[in-house]
């Protein structure tokens, strides 16, 4: 877990968009126990590659003031890979279970590789 994200740490989603099997976009309404977090959205596509999966995801999220937001660069691309990496596994398991997935689920992490971080800035 970073600094940021406390054992328990929710966030409650709500779906924008959907077209079943490649896309989805969503807001988070609700955040708990994810500390400096104001705003969060984001979408993932899925593309087939032979017999392994593309996630593609875009994340926007803003943070409650300039101090959240410094502590944030500081966390460093390596955190923030794992942290996206235990999300995608999460999703993961949700897409093929059906289960609810929490912060006792067991991950298999192995298939999930992140490919690439971007630091898109501000328009």
């Amino acid at each position: 877990l970073s600094p940021l994200v406390k054992k328990g740490a929710t966030l409650d989603e709500r779906v924008l968009e959907w077209e079943e099997g490649t896309y989805q976009k969503l807001e988070v309404y609700q955040v708990q126990k994810v500390a400096g977090i104001q705003t969060m959205g984001g979408d993932f596509r899925l593309t087939p590659k032979g017999d392994k999966t593309i996630l593609t995801s875009t994340l926007n999220y803003s943070m409650k003031n300039g101090m959240w937001g410094m502590m944030n660069q500081m966390m460093g691309k390596k955190k923030f890979a794992k942290f996206w990496r235990n999300i995608i596994g999460g999703y993961k398991q949700h897409i093929e279970t059906g289960e609810e997935v929490t912060h006792e689920t067991k991950l298999d992490l192995t298939p999930a590789k992140l490919i690439e971080i971007k630091h898109l800035k501000e328009k």
